[in-house]
């Protein structure tokens, strides 16, 4: 397992779009092809949360590859934004999440330009021309999050 994974794993379930039931059967394939499973890929099957899979990857992260556990949140824009355009988010509720991830965090987007968005849609902006926009600003970290999640699923099938 490559650590970039753990990152790529926890980035996608911490904007919702990796759900319990993906990391569990991807995991559960991988054990499945190994003599003996590493311990953290056996907590990553049994993991019930995003708190479990945090500590297991967090494990992973720290005990066999000697990295520092992080998260992408340029990704985790681009999965809400993703959720918004597969309609698992309103516009609101993506351009609210987004704000708060890119305030949080260290985003390339400034939360001020996502909030400024937020804010016209919540004074009766027309929701297309705000989606128009917000498309133009988010749209690029769509891509960073599916080529995570590509590179994800390319895994599982090796």
């Amino acid at each position: 397992m490559k650590p970039h994974l753990a990152k790529y794993w926890f980035t996608a379930a911490r904007a919702g779009y990796a759900q319990k039931n993906d990391w569990q059967s991807w995991a559960d394939k991988h054990i499945l092809s190994m003599p003996i499973a590493p311990p953290w890929l056996l907590q990553v099957s049994l993991a019930q949360d995003l708190e479990g899979l945090k500590k297991a990857l967090y494990e992973a992260t720290k005990k066999e590859w000697a990295i520092p556990f992080e998260s992408s949140d340029d990704a985790i824009i681009g999965y809400l934004w993703w959720r918004h355009s597969l309609g698992q988010l309103s516009l609101h509720e993506s351009l609210t999440l987004a704000g708060e991830a890119a305030d949080a965090g260290d985003s390339k987007l400034h939360c001020e330009d996502i909030y400024h968005l937020l804010n016209e849609l919540e004074a009766g902006e027309k929701p297309a021309h705000i989606e128009a926009r917000a498309e133009e600003l988010i749209g690029p970290l769509q891509e960073v999050a599916k080529k995570q999640w590509e590179t994800i699923q390319k895994a599982c099938d090796s």
